[in-house]
């Protein structure tokens, strides 16, 4: 039973979000005052490292990443999210295999040589959590920890130097 219902969540992420195509995405920010703390979180590494929590990474800001193998787009945006994380060491990048096997994942961040941190969310329990049912979803979080905005779909290298910008602006 459990097993069909991942499957369900999967089939309706694709079909809800069409795992969204290349089209250009928006990044607008929540005004400061309206932002909502982001859900808390622990994950297994998926690596096999210690767990890796959204409060380990407090007074940073954040861009997490949901992603899966097996989404077109996800697959697309994964070499530009690299090299985002390599060339702005100030914030923390952090992907989430979602609704993705362990062992397809780890291959997967080890071609594409995605050395940033990756957590392990099966169920996609978390991606729901942070109001998205389809892949790939980027949530930016500033230093407190406080959600800025979400962006449903593909992000490129001109996104990410206008989402470097909002993350460091808080």
């Amino acid at each position: 039973m459990r097993r069909l219902a991942l499957i369900l969540l999967a089939i309706t992420a694709l079909v809800v979000a069409g795992c969204s195509s290349g089209d250009s995405v928006q990044v607008v920010p929540t005004p400061d005052g309206e932002r909502r703390t982001a859900p808390e979180f622990t994950l297994p590494d998926l690596r096999g490292g210690p767990d890796i929590s959204l409060a380990g990474l407090r007074g940073k800001p954040v861009l997490l990443n949901f992603w899966a193998t097996w989404c077109g787009p996800c697959i697309e945006e994964t070499p530009a999210i690299a090299r985002f994380a390599t060339a702005n060491p100030d914030i923390a990048v952090l992907g989430v295999a979602s609704m993705d096997r362990p062992d397809d994942s780890l291959k997967f961040v080890t071609d594409k040589g995605a050395a940033y941190p990756h957590a392990v969310d099966r169920s996609g329990k978390l991606l729901g959590e942070y109001g998205s049912t389809g892949l790939p979803t980027t949530v930016l979080i500033d230093p407190r920890g406080k959600v800025i905005t979400t962006v449903f779909g593909p992000v490129g290298d001109d996104e990410l130097a206008g989402i470097a910008k909002t993350l460091r602006a808080g």
